[in-house]
Formats: structure tokens, sequence, C-alpha cells
């Protein structure tokens, strides 16, 4: 990265996802000299029968099981027993996103359903080909609780049997530091918002101390829905879509935004 070493200096990232993925997007963010400030505003904690839930999902014998994302591994492989990794290994998996998949093969499983373009998104795995005919197929769901339903909806119109899997929860994290948000008093700065949930925890965290400071800071978020969610809730500032939720759309929309900025 060294060719984009200088392009962020002098701008203030404030990254909101929640940890480990924060600190890894922030590294990035220092290599370019830019400033990275993690303030994490969702935790992500595992059901407390997560081992149960997961042996009751093989006991239907999917035909294909679909990791929503990162958080989905972690809280789902180092569960599964000899024989669940053994199945696995024998079905179709899907993976929404590039760093879901990364991390899928990390743990020996092959993945083969993915998004046909870079967005990484449901509506884009919707269009594999893999998961166009599949009445009467048993698929899983893996994620957290609450999710969007979109996916299964369009998966049990094609006439899928799909369940859920829900292995984790997000919630607000415990003990925030509110003054953390005064940062954006100061110089050049933006947040980072990977999901609407996000967007809709820094105002809830920001609450009316710092709710119309940032309402008035640049955001930058990963899809056109989540886009849309930000004009709802009354975000007045630049709000600009990265290609998709991975590190380096991210860093390549800021730097570009950034260097117009700067010009």
């Amino acid at each position: 990265m060294s060719d984009l070493a200088t392009k962020l200096t002098g701008l203030t990232v404030c990254v909101t996802r929640p940890a480990p993925d924060a600190e890894v997007l922030a590294e990035s963010i220092r290599e370019m000299q830019g400033q990275a400030v993690i303030m994490p505003v969702m935790a992500i904690v595992a059901v407390a029968d997560a081992r149960e839930r997961i042996e009751n999902i093989f006991r239907t014998d999917p035909d294909i099981i679909i990791f929503i994302s990162r958080n989905a591994v972690r809280h789902c492989i180092p569960l599964l027993s000899s024989t669940a990794k053994q199945y696995l290994k024998k079905i179709k998996v899907a993976a929404i996103g590039a760093s879901t998949e990364k991390i899928l093969q990390e743990q020996g499983v092959l993945v083969s359903i993915r998004p046909d373009t870079q967005s990484y998104t449901t509506e884009s795995l919707l269009q594999s080909p893999d998961l166009q005919c599949i009445k009467g197929l048993r698929i899983i769901i893996i994620r957290g609780r609450g999710g969007r339903a979109s996916l299964a909806e369009k998966l049990q119109q094609r006439g899928a049997d799909v369940m859920y899997c829900e292995l984790y929860q997000r919630i607000l994290p415990e003990n925030f530091n509110q003054s953390k948000f005064s940062i954006l008093h100061q110089s050049d700065h933006i947040m980072l918002c990977s999901s609407s949930e996000i967007m809709h925890n820094i105002l809830e965290l920001a609450g009316a101390k710092y709710g119309a400071i940032v309402k008035k800071t640049p955001l930058l978020v990963v899809s056109p829905r989540i886009h849309k969610e930000a004009i709802r809730l009354g975000f007045q500032s630049d709000i600009l879509v990265s290609e998709n939720a991975s590190n380096q759309a991210v860093l390549r929309c800021l730097t570009q935004w950034y260097a117009v900025k700067e010009n």
C-alpha cells in the first residue's frame, strides 16, 4: 500500500465496526497516514445455546449452507463436531462477502456459491446460478439474531425449504465513552457505517449532546440501501457509497473522496 501512503494525511476516520474487524481496517488507514479512531458502536455476543443449534441444523441434512458474515463463521466453525466438518465438505457452501469466504477457506471450508458481482450483497448472491433451481432443497442460513428477511423470502419463493441458525446477537457496547464523539468537532473527519444497525446505534449513543454534529458528519456506507437509510435518518453531509464492504473497497472510496475534497 506504499503508493497510497500519503493519501489520507490530515483525515480522521471513525471506525465503528465491531472488534476485531475494526482494528484491521484502522491499521490500513494509519498506514496511509490517516488518523483512525476505533469506536465500535456494536458488540457481538454468542447465544447461549449455539452448540445445540448447530447440532440441530446438521440433523436436518441441509443441501446448502449460507454464511451471512464473518461473525457467522466465527460463531459456527469452531463449534462443529468432526462429523459436521466432514458433512460440510460434501454440500454446497455459500458466502456473501469475500472476507467471509476467506475466513471459511482458512478453516478448510470450500465455498462454491458466491455473488456474481463485486457488490457482495444479498441481492447479488441471489443471482448465483446455484440458487436459481432450488425447489425442494433444504437451505440453512447462518446468521445473527434479527437479520434481514429478504434472502430467506426469495429462496422460499423459489421453492426451497429455508431455516435460520442464529448463533450470535448484536448489542450496544457496554461502557461506551460518549466523549469519543467530541473528535467530530475537530478538522477533517468521516464516519464509517457498514450496516443500518450501526448507523442507528451511532445516533442512539450520540444522544442529544452529540446528535446534531453526528448528522453533519460525512459518512461512508457500503451499499445503496444503507445510503437511503442515512438520508431517511437525516444525515446532512456527504454520504459516500463504497463498491462493497471489503476493506479494499472502503479505502479506495475514502482516498478518491479525500483527493477531490483536498483539491
